[in-house]
């Protein structure tokens, strides 16, 4: 099947996986550069939506921090706090205070315990966050949700964001 009976164009839907495949990299994204971070968001806002061009800041970040471990990013703490504050109704004053402390002194423990506050609590909205180990194995652009257009529902993982555009895997 060629690639143009795969795509859909229709402006909606292209902005509702592009938001879907942001919300599952913003916190890679913000671990690695929080400038880049704020642009993405920017550039996705419903009143100046431009995919295209949060689609290559994206890609830029994605292929220039692709191979380095999620405790090794840059500005990795910054992600964590950010991560933390969804816990904030789960865990106690006490837990949340030595959660700051080894998110300052000790990243990578901070990582692995928010990893599992976010199995333990089940936080919907963390579960395709490609900063946990292993995650960033998919591609950065699979829509990590399931979406309907025209009556069809796609699974998640069958669709993939290209900016302008959405494509349909081919069917094996």
């Amino acid at each position: 099947m060629k690639e143009q009976e795969n795509r859909i164009d229709e402006p909606k839907f292209v902005m509702k996986a592009a938001h879907a495949v942001w919300a599952a990299n913003k916190y890679f994204v913000l671990a690695c550069r929080q400038q880049d971070y704020l642009k993405i968001r920017e550039l996705l806002k419903p009143e100046k939506i431009q995919t295209q061009a949060a689609y290559e800041v994206l890609e830029s970040v994605v292929h220039q921090f692709s191979d380095v471990k999620s405790k090794d990013l840059p500005q990795l703490e910054n992600a964590l706090y950010h991560i933390a504050g969804y816990f904030k109704n789960q865990l106690t004053k006490e837990q949340r205070q030595q959660l700051n402390c080894l998110i300052q002194d000790h990243p990578e423990e901070a990582l692995a315990q928010l990893d599992h506050y976010r199995r333990l609590f089940d936080i919907d909205y963390l579960q395709n966050t490609t900063l946990w180990q292993g995650s960033r194995a998919k591609l950065f652009n699979e829509v990590p949700v399931e979406l309907s257009y025209k009556n069809v529902t796609y699974p998640k993982g069958e669709l993939i964001w290209k900016g302008h555009y959405v494509l349909v895997k081919p069917q094996m």
